[in-house]
């Protein structure tokens, strides 16, 4: 601490001016007669550049923080907020991403005409049925790098495809796009053009006006300035190289209507009423935001699902995972929930061979062949039985999964359950036991494992992998489900893997995910390691 009759270490001090006491003000100290006759102009001038490098300074930091981060609209500033689902990939994003993704895509090999970008987006542009000579052609000429793409219905629920492509010349993607409409069927096709973006619809049937008024949509509201979407954008922060987005309740309703055209009676009844059951993931609700971005070591995906109702499991699977075998290439812990919901009434239950097999094809069989047949059929129905009394002897329990031994004839598996009682471990044993001689079942207590024939764990264990390590980094404390995959394992022991695809896959080494939940919302991260 300074005191009165000390210099202060933050006031100006020279052999012009000195130390000024407290209270006084220091600018008293700048009068003309205190400065020597040759110097008067100095401070005002040195004021001068101080002002002009501060602007100077600032200024760069700001254009520095845009090339760094990138600027500029992105798809879904442009896109419908009445889009069912959207996904979105920057691939000219600021300095710092670009450098990433180039240092990402440049460890897989390429055709070494173009650079890995440009081969990317090419393979993007085939995805939608546009060949990359085309894209040469007819898109790249305008085509600002910027790709969204989201699933929509039109006011009489019929599905259409939206892409919003950013354009940096919007007369070049009108003649481009106008190239591309005369290679595809009348209706199915149609673009607008305006604002440094492209819209294109591509659907069954009238997609002139299916576009039409997907503009008209996003000009009462775009998805960045829906309220669900900012929330989504707001909890991943900073730029992102992709964005994935889905409304759970529009994806419900969509897949209703869907199905209604598709299999529909008519007068809204449906075809075959009660085959199908409750579709599976008919239970999600809110919204889902994912998150990419290339890093030093591949890429990482963060996500949250808000308003999903998450409920805390109480369970950790880190540690589950980290104990096993150290040479497992695919390996996980999760709980189970209700696995049998989402699935059709009856599904395990054997069925009345009487009404299985009729009379017509009873009559051509031979007494040993329906004999053959109906033992067959018995022993179907009593294994799918067997799993679904596994299904519900599994449910509330705790799993832990391990495949290893890819390299033998056939993979090794080895899964602990731990199940709520010993009633349902007794059950869960009875069931497995089916698969005769393949498996070895044991149980201790509510523990239930389960080993295939031969099994045998591998040194070490998966905690102690530098590999696994780096694909979960980050994951989420306390993450209730984690998993696990050694790309590079399955690749080789592939026997149908091509010596080409194992070239472009050999950067590709392992994927982890990891879901926890924080605020009654799923938040995950999925880690690709890529070296």
């Amino acid at each position: 601490m300074t005191t009165p009759t000390e210099p202060s270490p933050w006031s100006y001090e020279s052999e012009a001016v000195g130390y000024q006491p407290a209270g006084q003000p220091v600018l008293d100290a700048y009068e003309p007669a205190a400065v020597p006759a040759g110097r008067r102009r100095r401070t005002p001038v040195l004021i001068a550049v101080a002002v002009v490098v501060a602007l100077i300074l600032g200024g760069a930091a700001y254009a520095g923080a845009r090339l760094w981060y990138g600027s500029g609209a992105q798809p879904e500033d442009a896109a419908p907020s009445t889009v069912v689902a959207f996904a979105r990939l920057d691939l000219s994003p600021g300095l710092g991403q670009k450098l990433e993704v180039n240092n990402l895509l440049g460890k897989f090999p390429r055709d070494g005409r173009t650079d890995s970008v440009d081969e990317l987006k090419a393979r993007i542009f085939e995805a939608f049925d546009i060949s990359a000579e085309a894209y040469r052609a007819h898109v790249q000429p305008w085509f600002a790098e910027r790709i969204g793409v989201g699933a929509w219905l039109d006011g009489n629920d019929r599905p259409y495809g939206l892409i919003v492509l950013g354009s940096r010349d919007d007369a070049k993607a009108r003649a481009g796009l106008a190239q591309l409409k005369g290679e595809h069927e009348a209706g199915r096709f149609a673009f607008v053009v305006r604002g440094g973006h492209a819209f294109v619809a591509a659907g069954e049937r009238d997609a002139e006006a299916a576009v039409q008024a997907a503009v008209t949509d996003a000009d009462r509201e775009t998805l960045a300035e829906s309220a669900a979407f900012r929330r989504g954008a707001d909890w991943l922060g900073g730029a992102q190289t992709g964005i994935a987005w889905a409304d759970f309740d529009r994806v419900r309703d969509a897949m209703d209507a869907v199905t209604e055209r598709i299999i529909g009676g008519g007068e809204g009844r449906p075809l075959l009423p009660g085959m199908f059951g409750r579709p599976l993931g008919s239970d999600l609700k809110g919204q889902l935001i994912l998150g990419l971005r290339a890093t030093g070591n591949g890429a990482e995906i963060r996500f949250r699902g808000f308003g999903m109702g998450a409920a805390a499991q109480g369970f950790e699977a880190r540690s589950r995972v980290d104990a096993l075998p150290g040479d497992s290439a695919i390996a996980g812990a999760f709980r189970a929930g209700d696995l049998a919901a989402g699935l059709p009434e009856g599904m395990f239950t054997a069925p009345d061979l009487d009404e299985v097999i009729p009379d017509e094809l009873r009559k051509k069989l031979s007494p040993d062949e329906l004999a053959e047949m109906l033992r067959e059929m018995r022993e179907a129905g009593r294994r799918t039985a067997a799993v679904g009394t596994a299904v519900s002897a599994l449910t509330g329990s705790t799993v832990s999964v391990a495949v290893s031994g890819l390299d033998g004839d056939r993979p090794e598996l080895f899964a602990a359950a731990e199940v709520t009682s010993a009633d349902k471990a007794t059950a869960l044993t009875g069931a497995l036991t089916v698969f005769g001689d393949d498996v070895t079942v044991t149980a201790t207590g509510t523990r239930v494992e389960l080993t295939t024939k031969g099994y045998q764990a591998g040194g070490g264990t998966l905690g102690g992998q530098p590999l696994y390590r780096e694909a979960l980094a980050g994951a989420p404390d306390g993450a209730a489900v984690v998993a696990y995959v050694d790309i590079q394992r399955l690749v080789a022991a592939g026997a149908s893997v091509s010596d080409k695809d194992r070239r472009e896959l050999a950067p590709l080494k392992a994927i982890g995910m990891a879901i926890g939940v924080e605020d009654a919302d799923a938040v995950g991260l999925i880690r690709i390691v890529v070296h």
